[in-house]
Order: structure tokens, then sequence, then C-alpha cells
């Protein structure tokens, strides 16, 4: 009988063994790169085992709905493998965990509960012995020896890659955590092979498990050439070009983490891309990864990197692209590209969450040169789990990252410190000074205005300019201080702007292109925004107006003004303390506004954020978010016994320790404790307590109704991708109380939900007061949405 692993409606048949050899292949390869090939090849040979019982293989070709499930077909290798361990009881344990779980999701070793949640041997008896029997037959090139020989060699290759792991990921202090990296990676490339091999099949096509590596060093004279064409003789041009030299100079160091340093306008993102590429040549690494903090920036940077190296050498990846073919969209989501362009959420994604479409991008990042830029924007809360990502990735998986901001944060001071290259820093001895085109000015020393004083303020200070920006820590704080200033400002002179995540994606996007057209025109108008807009906007405003917050705030609202030297003078910018703020909801800001405080102490007037000032900040800053820093998890918000650290679930897992002896009486099962399946529920890389609605603004109201008319979330799929920019988030109490207001109902039959035109404003986006009275009017004719 030849047992078959797939088998297509068309009635094509994959035999078990080719697949099973095909994922051995890929999965030994992709675990090269952490040192642990032997093992890859054991979980790719066995991930399947199960389905050479006769039982499984009547269901793939019946699709009889009674036998399904009855036959768990990934837990018969693990089983194998478990009771078959000799003395590579750690490998034989990695290796059970990924096969058994290639379908299911990570799991808890040991819950918070105290509960042993993974059992190697859960096969059932009845068809455990056909099921040994019937494998090797099905498999001639894997005997019961080779796979023992296997286990061996990965057992040998695990404990080299645990002590590496230990010396420079964590410390030997929590040595887990490393250890669950490693794991973590393992399960990621036999997900990718078995996908990859599984689709490529059902498509009818060869598998990609990778692309050739390209010319580096064609890329290289690409770029080279685009940067010949920039003007030579200004001294920012000389300034940009000292950057761009000691880039490429320092490309020529070995693997590491590094600190790229450079102000803005000083050519950050073609010197890093310069120094990737030189690096990539000479280490023989497979890809680029650039990576920012907000899709704005990366949107406008990815542009950059198109046109510096084509392309078809860039994959964007992030939940707002719009792929044009199912290939683009396989090689963005797969990580395939010689250049991936992605955000920092879909980085800790592939490290922390717990859906395996992230866990399966986790190796290829292997043997890479990533790129983050703004740095100083990661969110203090996963600061220690980025420092143990990095740390994996550069001294485990080959791969050298680059950090790269104006300001980069002492983080190798912190508890678990970045551990980087021995000659760290890219760029040295260069006077930035050319690029300041901005005075700071701390006003009062910090004492706060009032609304109404700080609208009439801003008034003054914009009174001899042609554009301002005011930026504010909250929606409410900027929506209060726009309406003062419509009252103030005449409305035949000034046209006003808002910004803010009232506004869905498309409707930002739009004001930010009539900002930009308006300001090349010279027309006078003010801005008033959140925080957003200093996520790389490219905009240019003559003067701006920032409520206290952190320095590295305050300087990327100076990075608004007079952005591209305009003006040959220094243009001010204003830090102007906001009297009753409620930043309750808003811990980091609140907590990174008072270490400005500190750190600027009693001046007032003129100021600089000069070395000793940023260190301050960033000494005071750590030290006041020292609680946040390994992630907190809110023990009563997760149905946990108390509050604990998603770092100390992904390692030693304290509560389910203590809860095994104090509860059930008993020790862990296993040396490997950690919490993997709790960590990726309640991991989320952006904190957020809120959901996501359509809004009918432009064309989000087309959408709407065609998302109506479609009869499955599979069906709506494409035209979802096209939906996201037309959605708004909304905190529980606001969702409640838009239903209970009938202004918020479901699209059809699916779990997609939209806002009538009524509680959207064209100016300010999101009402939840002063609606209209009466029943909402939805999208579809038969409103059969109202609740």
């Amino acid at each position: 009988m030849v047992f078959l692993a797939h088998l297509t409606q068309e009635g094509r048949q994959q035999p078990l063994c080719e697949h099973l050899l095909s994922v051995a292949n890929a999965t030994e390869e992709s675990a090269v790169a952490v040192g642990i090939p032997h093992l890859g090849r054991l979980i790719g040979l066995t991930h399947d085992w199960g389905k050479a019982i006769r039982l499984w293989q009547e269901y793939l070709k019946t699709g009889r709905a009674d036998l399904k499930g009855k036959v768990l077909h990934a837990s018969y290798g693990s089983r194998w493998l478990w009771e078959n361990r000799g003395n590579a009881e750690l490998a034989a344990l990695f290796a059970s965990y990924c096969v058994q779980l290639h379908h299911s999701g990570m799991k808890d070793f040991l819950s918070p509960d105290g509960e042993d949640c993974f059992t190697p041997e859960v096969a059932e008896d009845s068809f455990y012995a056909e099921s040994t029997e019937q494998y090797f037959a099905a498999m001639p090139t894997a005997t019961p020896d080779t796979l023992v020989a296997l286990l061996q060699q990965g057992e040998e290759e695990l404990e080299a890659a645990m002590r590496t792991s230990t010396t420079s990921v964590c410390g030997a202090e929590r040595p887990e955590f490393g250890y669950g990296l490693i794991l973590r990676f393992l399960y990621s490339c036999l997900l990718d092979a078995d996908w990859e091999d599984t689709a490529a099949f059902a498509e009818n096509r060869q598998p990609i498990q990778s692309l050739p590596v390209p010319s580096w060093e064609k890329l290289q004279m690409r770029l080279e050439k685009k940067l010949s064409r920039f003007e030579k003789s200004t001294p920012i041009a000389h300034l940009r070009q000292e950057v761009a030299d000691q880039c490429a100079a320092a490309a020529e160091r070995g693997r590491g983490i590094y600190r790229l340093r450079v102000d803005t306008g000083g050519g950050k993102t073609l010197s890093s891309l310069l120094f990737a590429l030189k690096h990539a040549k000479k280490h023989g690494l497979q890809h680029i990864f650039y990576i920012a903090p907000f899709k704005s920036i990366l949107e406008q940077n990815a542009d950059e990197i198109r046109s510096a190296i084509g392309e078809e050498n860039v994959a964007e990846h992030h939940s707002d692209v719009i792929f044009g073919s199912e290939e683009q969209e396989r090689t963005a989501e797969r990580w395939l590209a010689p250049c991936v362009v992605t955000t920092a959420v879909q980085f800790f994604n592939a490290f922390y969450a717990g859906s395996k479409q992230a866990i399966r991008r986790l190796h290829r990042l292997a043997n890479s040169v990533i790129l983050f830029d703004e740095v100083q924007s990661i969110p203090p809360y996963c600061q220690i789990l980025f420092h143990s990502a990095v740390n994996f990735l550069s001294t485990c998986c080959g791969a050298t990252v680059v950090l790269c901001s104006a300001t980069v944060p002492p983080l190798e001071t912190l508890a678990i410190p970045v551990r980087y290259a021995p000659e760290p820093e890219i760029v040295t001895g260069i006077d930035f000074t050319p690029l300041h085109r901005t005075r700071l000015i701390y006003e009062n020393g910090g004492a706060s205005f009032t609304c109404d004083e700080l609208a009439r303020q801003c008034a003054a200070w914009c009174a001899d300019r042609r554009s301002m920006l005011c930026v504010f820590n909250t929606k409410a704080a900027a929506r209060q201080i726009y309406q003062r200033l419509q009252a103030l400002l005449p409305a035949d002179t000034w046209q006003l702007y808002f910004l803010s995540t009232a506004l869905c994606a498309g409707h930002r996007a739009a004001v930010v292109r009539e900002i930009r057209e308006k300001l090349s025109r010279g027309e006078r108008l003010l801005c008033v925004s959140t925080q957003l807009i200093e996520a790389g906007v490219d905009l240019s405003f003559d003067c701006a107006v920032r409520d206290l917050a952190g320095l590295t705030s305050v300087a990327q609202t100076a990075g608004r003004c007079n952005r591209h030297g305009e003006s040959p003078l220094p243009r001010e910018v204003h830090i102007a303390a906001l009297q009753g703020e409620n930043l309750s909801m808003l811990p980091e800001i609140a907590g990174a506004a008072q270490s400005s405080r500190t750190a600027l102490g009693d001046q007032s007037g003129d100021i600089t954020l000069s070395p000793e000032v940023m260190t301050a900040y960033y000494q005071n800053y750590f030290s006041v978010q020292r609680e946040n820093l390994f992630y907190r998890v809110a023990g009563r918000r997760y149905g946990l016994r108390a509050n604990v650290t998603l770092y100390d679930l992904l390692s030693v897992n304290t509560l389910g320790s203590s809860a095994a002896r104090e509860v059930h009486h008993q020790r862990p099962r296993f040396h490997m404790k950690q919490a993997f399946g709790t960590a990726g529920s309640v991991f989320e890389a952006i904190s957020s307590n809120s959901r996501a609605a359509l809004v009918p603004y432009g064309q989000g109201a087309t959408l709407i109704d065609q998302l109506a008319a479609c009869r499955s979330m599979q069906e709506a799929k494409p035209l979802l991708r096209r939906a996201q920019p037309y959605a708004v988030n909304l905190f529980p109490w606001q969702w409640n109380k838009l239903m209970a207001d009938h202004r918020l109902g479901r699209v059809g039959n699916l779990d997609i939900w939209a806002l009538t035109a009524d509680c959207y404003d064209s100016v300010m986006g999101l009402k939840t007061e002063d609606l209209p009275a009466g029943l909402g009017v939805f999208w579809e004719k038969s409103n059969r949405n109202v609740p």
C-alpha cells in the first residue's frame, strides 16, 4: 500500500515518503543557522508519522466526517521519539514538542496553574503499533537506527546551542529564556517547511524554501549610483557623504550588534542600507531587513529603498499592504525577498505572539542584516524582550543587527543588556551642527498652561509665521486646543487641520497629502495633532509647539520643523506643559514627561538635547519604567493567580512552578517549564484594549457594501485588505455606547463591524458624543444588521 500525505480534488496524490523527505530537507537546511540541523531533519522525517495508519488514509480518501479526529496523526511520531530517547532526553523533548504541536500551535509545558500540559506519549495504544510498523515500511530511508542516531546527534547540537544562548542571550540567571527561543526557532523551521511543501503540492508547483542569494555587489552598485547623483556642494551634502563613507568602512567588521547614531536629515536610511549591502556581501548573508516602529516611517522609507535597489528586490510586509498577486503575497508574508521591509510589530510577533503564521517567519531572520530604525521608539514594556531577541539573533543565528536613531538609548546598561560588538559605533567624530535647524525653548521652566492659556499662546507664536504644528499627548487635549484655535484664528487667513487616531488611516493620509501640498505653495496653515505625526511624517512647518513629553518625542516634533532647511536661521520649537491633562491611561507618556522634567531640572528658555541631558533623561526614564521593562501581565485580566511578567512565563514560570508544588504537590515533569501558549495568547506588541470597526469614509462606504454581500471570510479577504485604511479602533466603553446607540453593527453575516455615517466627522473623525437622536441608518438596504 502506498501511504499518502495529501490528495487533491483532481485526484493528484503526494506519497507520504515524498512529503516527509521534502520537509526534512528544508527543516534541516533552516536549522543549520542555530547549529541543530540533525534535530531539524529528525522532526521533518517524523512530523506526519501517524498518516501511515490505514484509518487516517481512509479519512484522507473519503473525507468521512465520522473519521475526523479519530487519528491525531501528529502524536505518533512524538510518542516514538520520546520512548526511544535513551540518553538524548533534551533532544527528544524538543523534537516531540515540535512534532506533536505542528498543527495545534505552541502550548504550555507547565501552565501558570501548575498543570503539566505537554505529554509526549499521548498517542493511543490501539494505533501506535500499526503506525510504527507502517511508518518504517513507508520510509525505507528512515530506520529506527537512523532516527536514534539523529536524536543522539541532535542532543550534542542542542547542548552546544544552549551553552551559547546561556552566555549571550539572557545571562546565566535565566538560561531557560534562551532555551525557549531555540525551541521556537526549531518550531518555525518545521512550520514553514511543512506549510510550503503542502501548499506547493496543492498548487502543483515546486516548493520554494529559499530564494537565491542576490548579487549584493550589484545592488550596492545601484545604490552607489543613486547616491552619486545627490547634491555635493553644501555642508549638509558633505556631512551625508561622510556618514555614508563611514557606514561603508564599518561594513568590513565582523557580525554583531552595532549602533548608528545620525541626526535627522543625515541620510541615515540609505547609509544604513549601504552598510547592509556591503556587510551581507562580505559575510555571505541571505537577507536584509529594514524594520521601523511605525507604518508611516516604513511606507516612506520603503519607497526610498525600492528606488535605490529595485522594486523586484524589496518586499513590504505589514497589515496595510495590498498585494498584486499570490506570488507577491507569498514572498512578502514568508519574508523570502532579498530585502524585507516590515514593522516592529511583525518582528515582535515572530518572536512572542501565539500566531503560527507569525512564528513561521522567525527563522528567516537568521544569517541576515537587520536594520532597526528609530529604535528609541521600542515601547518600554517590550524592552527586555527586544534585547533578548537581538542578542539571540546575533549570537545564535549569525545575524548582524544595526540599531539606528539620533538618540539611541543606553541599552547596554539595563538588567539584560544589548550585547554590542567590540566596536559598536558605526559613525564617530561627525559634527551634526549643520543639521540643527531648530531652537528648543522650554516654556516657563515646565510650569503648566491651562488649555485657554496655551491656545492663546499658540495663536501668538504663529502670528508672524506661515505655518505651525502643535502636538499633544492625548486626543482630548488636541481636540480642545483645535476648537479654541478655531475661534482665535481668522478663518479667511488660516486653515486649520486636525490629526489623531480618531481619523481612520485613509483619512489621515488624505489630510497629510493636503497639508503637504499647501505647505509647498506657502499657504498659511496650522495643524493640531497627537504624537502620531512624529512617526516619520515628512512635513516641514515654520514653528512647532510640543506638549511636554519624553525628550525623544520633543526631538521627533523638532524634526517636523524647518525639516528641509527652508530657513537659514533655526526655527522655534516651544515645549509647554498642559495643565490637567489626563494621562492615567498613558503611563508610558506620563513617565516619559516626568523624566524630561527631571533631566531638564530648573532650566527655562533655550535648551539643547546634549548627550549629558539625554543620558540623564534615559537613566531616569528606565528607572521609572523598571517594573514594566519585562512586559508585565496583569493576572486578573488574563485569569492568572497573580501578576507576572511575560519574560517570567517564557523562562522559569514562577507561578506555574509554585502552583505545582503548593496546589498539586508535585514537581513539574520536565526541565522546560515555559508557558508558551499562555504567553503567546497575552502578548501584544502594541498594547491595546480596543477593537476595529470600519467607517464609511471615502471608499470605505463602498467597501462596506461589498463586504456585506460576501458569504464567507475567505471570500471577504481581498476586500478586507483594501478596507483596512478605513477602520478606527474603539475602546470597550465606546463599543458598548455605539452599540447601544445603534451606530455599530455587523457587516452581513461576517465577524466584521462597521459604524454609521453620523458618528464619523469629516474633520475630527470618530464621534461618540452629541449624536443625532433616533436610530442609526445602516449601509444595508434591508437594515438586517441593526441590533
